[in-house]
């Protein structure tokens, strides 16, 4: 028989002893990696803070903004500081660069990318700015379009709640005296 392949213990070698110096060495290197995670992380939100501290300001200053500009620091596995429902700013994958993304109808848009503090918080009031507008805009276009539908069913309305209440009344009092009737034993 050959003994190429089987490693012959030694005395001395407790396969036990082996088994948890090698589980004792992959915990600690999991654990490493683990803090080395948890340090890039907080390094990312850390970097998000100080973008949400320069645009506090300027959000705060505008109430056109006020209504769906939140700048909220959510944490987790990649942080984010959110814009709005759809806009928010997270750190590349290198952690040394800002992206800014928009969730559209056809995916993820990564709309600005730098390593720039001050090009990112030019950009983000712009951004913000336009988002501004165009929400005006629309806010505007809405309520135009719905005014003429909102009078007819608002008088469409008015109209059914009175026939409603008038037929409530008509019921009740015919209930009442069915009941006036029977209670005195004349039906």
């Amino acid at each position: 028989m050959s003994d190429i392949g089987n490693k012959r213990e030694t005395p001395g070698d407790d396969p036990a002893a082996v088994m948890a110096a090698e589980l004792k060495r992959a915990r600690e290197l999991q654990g490493a990696g683990h803090e080395a995670q948890l340090a890039a992380r907080d390094m990312a939100a850390m970097r998000l803070l100080a973008v949400k501290q320069e645009l506090a300001p300027y959000v705060e200053s505008l109430p056109e903004v006020r209504g769906f500009v939140e700048l909220a620091l959510v944490s987790g596995e990649r942080p984010r500081l959110w814009l709005d429902l759809v806009s928010y700013v997270v750190m590349g994958a290198d952690q040394q660069h800002w992206q800014l993304v928009q969730d559209t109808v056809e995916g993820r848009e990564i709309v600005f990318e730098t390593d720039q503090l001050d090009e990112l918080v030019a950009f983000l009031r712009k951004f913000i700015a336009h988002r501004a507008v165009q929400r005006e805009r629309l806010l505007r276009s809405d309520t135009a379009s719905a005014k003429p539908l909102l009078q007819t069913v608002s008088g469409g309305l008015q109209k059914s709640l009175l026939w409603m209440a008038w037929l409530a009344g008509l019921a009740t009092g015919a209930f009442a005296l069915i009941a006036l009737l029977l209670a005195t034993g004349r039906l």
